[in-house]
């Protein structure tokens, strides 16, 4: 059973000062969850009673009936797609209950989930003086696609002194003038200030005329060893033949293409992680749909394939700090996920590893590419890894430190 956590003080319960962590923590997707971890326990390493906030979201009604009926029939092609992968998605669900189940361990083994539970932005108020330090990040916390107008994300609860922002994402390159009053006014009231991309910390200086620090996805501040030891975890055990791993968070048919010709040509199966309907029709006997997969079991099954076939972000990040052949797919049928496509390209141009990118024009994931060169990209990581390390540190240590003072300690 999952214990109870009190929500801090100015002083943790250990003495240690005290830090509100701010994200999306029930949202269950395996990079979401693992990145939440790796900042939780990176601040702790560095010596703070680190809680996560439990905000889920009221998100705004849905339009009334009369305005969607408008939408549909203006796009009346739309309609039936999108009621298939509704259903399509409602059966994925119902056969992933053990993932969730899995998910839901580790959120109660993993992470340190404060009350009281907040919905809206007025809630946080009643928390503002509960910690030392609030820090937001990471994930796509600043985009506007999803979170337009959050006051929460930009900590506008807590004293300007107390707030730090890790690594969040902008997540679009283009912003309209709504966006652009959030972000401009939310950022220019956060002292520390970093973000995911090179990207966004060039908007940001464009709009607001700040300067953010670019750092790690909080995953990347850890080493391979941290999650082999949550692999050891895993209770679906991976398969013991050589396998191809396919992560695909979009629904793009040349990526399955190549993921199952990639495992024909090793002479493997191909292990999916279904997420759309074309992964549960797939019917090919070399496949293997991998079903009930947690966090703990995500890590295990990229850490043991002969390669890693994925669009995904964190995908692309485990399979780095595993050393796992990989490639990674541009995203062209989601306009919305391809914008944010730039935290790929930052992170493979800083690491050399910018040929993993496979496109429809560029080469294709064939077998005579898997040789990777992970030395070099290991080497540039441990120099991000210590700036950021030393970014969050410096945060942690002037936030606190000024909360103590103001408070009279």
């Amino acid at each position: 059973m999952k214990p109870t956590v009190r929500a801090a003080t100015l002083q943790g319960s250990d003495g240690r000062p005290s830090v509100g962590l701010l994200s999306i923590p029930r949202y269950y997707n395996h990079g979401t969850q693992l990145q939440l971890h790796a900042l939780q326990t990176a601040i702790a390493d560095l010596g703070y009673d680190c809680r996560v906030l439990d905000y889920r979201k009221e998100f705004v009604a849905r339009l009334p009936v009369g305005s969607r009926l408008r939408t549909a029939l203006a796009h009346p092609g739309r309609v039936g797609p999108a009621l298939v992968q509704r259903g399509v998605d409602r059966y994925i669900d119902s056969l992933q209950s053990r993932a969730l189940q899995r998910a839901r361990s580790f959120e109660a083994e993993e992470l340190r989930i404060a009350q009281p539970l907040l919905r809206r932005f007025d809630d946080f108020h009643a928390i503002a003086d509960r910690y030392d330090a609030f820090v937001v990040g990471s994930d796509q916390l600043w985009n506007p696609l999803g979170h337009l107008g959050d006051r929460a994300f930009m900590l506008e609860f807590a004293p300007p002194r107390k707030r730090i922002a890790y690594a969040p994402s902008v997540g679009v390159s283009r912003l309209e003038a709504d966006a652009v009053a959030w972000l401009r006014d939310g950022v220019r009231g956060i002292p520390h200030l970093s973000v995911r991309e090179a990207t966004g910390a060039r908007l940001l200086a464009e709009i607001a005329g700040v300067e953010a620090e670019v750092v790690v996805d909080p995953t990347l501040l850890h080493d391979r060893a941290h999650y082999e030891r949550l692999a050891a975890g895993a209770t679906r055990t991976r398969p013991r033949d050589p396998y191809v791993l396919q992560y695909a968070l979009c629904e793009d048919r040349y990526l399955r293409t190549q993921a199952s010709d990639l495992a024909r040509a090793l002479g493997a199966r191909c292990v999916v992680l279904p997420k759309h309907r074309v992964d549960v029709q797939s019917r090919s006997r070399n496949t293997i749909k991998a079903w009930g997969v947690g966090p703990r079991e995500f890590l295990d099954l990229i850490s043991g394939a002969a390669a890693v076939v994925t669009d995904s972000f964190h995908g692309s990040v485990f399979s780095i700090l595993f050393g796992t052949p990989f490639f990674t797919f541009r995203r062209y049928d989601d306009l919305r996920h391809g914008a944010s496509f730039s935290r790929v390209e930052d992170l493979f141009a800083r690491t050399g590893l910018s040929d993993r990118i496979v496109g429809l024009d560029s080469a294709p994931a064939t077998a005579d590419r898997l040789e990777v060169d992970f030395a070099t990209a290991h080497r540039a990581l441990a120099a991000w890894r210590t700036r950021s390390r030393h970014f969050l540190a410096s945060a942690l240590r002037t936030a606190t430190a000024s909360a103590r003072e103001a408070a009279g300690g």
